[in-house]
């Protein structure tokens, strides 16, 4: 049989509530999800980034293909969510009988890892416009209530806090 025949038989159906974890930052595996059905939420370092992750989009590419242990995100559903999921320890196996797609495979591995580091890069400045920007509305809202209070405006602050 074909490799794209084994690689689907070797997935599994899995189906996730809202708010589940699908994967967690900076923990080991080796799973490969490809949303199918629903919408998700990429997550780094705590803060939402990135837009909404939808059908065809893939979580763990890199860790299945053995470029990194680690997921460099959180992937938490946002609906209910209907993945394939590919273990990435049985595609050692898989290649081994096909071996004239392994210049494939191996262009495979590459485009994931540059592309998985490209948007890293992308969300990680997200992530530093988002913290600078609540910074600068945490640093606004204390200059404009010590403005008020200097002023004996009464107010109790209430209005002033940060919206995140």
């Amino acid at each position: 049989t074909g490799l794209f025949d084994q690689l689907m038989r070797a997935t599994d159906w899995l189906m996730f509530p809202p708010g589940h974890v699908v994967v967690k930052q900076k923990t080991a595996g080796t799973r490969m999800y490809i949303l199918c059905f629903g919408a998700a939420s990429t997550i780094l370092h705590g803060l939402v980034v990135g837009d909404p992750l939808l059908p065809g989009d893939c979580v763990g590419a890199a860790s299945a293909l053995d470029e990194t242990v680690r997921y460099m995100v959180t992937v938490r559903t946002q609906a209910v969510c209907h993945f394939r999921s590919l273990d990435g320890l049985v595609l050692p196996k898989i290649f081994s009988q096909h071996p004239a797609e392994l210049d494939n495979i191996e262009n495979m591995r590459q485009y994931v890892a540059a592309t998985d580091a490209k948007k890293l890069k992308f969300l990680e400045a997200q992530m530093a416009k988002r913290k600078l920007k609540t910074r600068e509305d945490i640093a606004f809202r204390r200059h404009i209530q010590a403005a008020r209070v200097t002023r004996g405006i009464a107010g109790s602050g209430a209005d002033l806090q940060p919206r995140l």
